[in-house]
């Protein structure tokens, strides 16, 4: 797992409305990663002041009735 995710993440909310976007979670990530829960919550504890901040404006159950999110964000595993 890479920053690409995130990106990825974060491009496909640009110019949503706020109900429509994802918020950065675990589960997301290895929804769209495939990356076990572990390395992803690892990988996310490094980088938890920038993923609070991202996530800061988000309801707390904000990706619940959204699509897959492997559907609708397009990202690069090797990037």
């Amino acid at each position: 797992m890479n920053h690409a995710s995130i990106e990825a993440i974060q491009e496909y909310n640009a110019g949503l409305e706020l109900s429509e976007q994802f918020s950065i979670t675990g589960s997301l990530l290895r929804q769209l990663t495939k990356v076990k829960p572990g390395k992803v919550k690892e990988w996310m504890s490094d980088r938890t002041a920038e993923l609070d901040s991202y996530n800061s404006g988000f309801a707390p159950r904000q990706n619940t009735g959204k699509p897959d999110p492997r559907s609708v964000i397009k990202w690069s595993e090797q990037a």
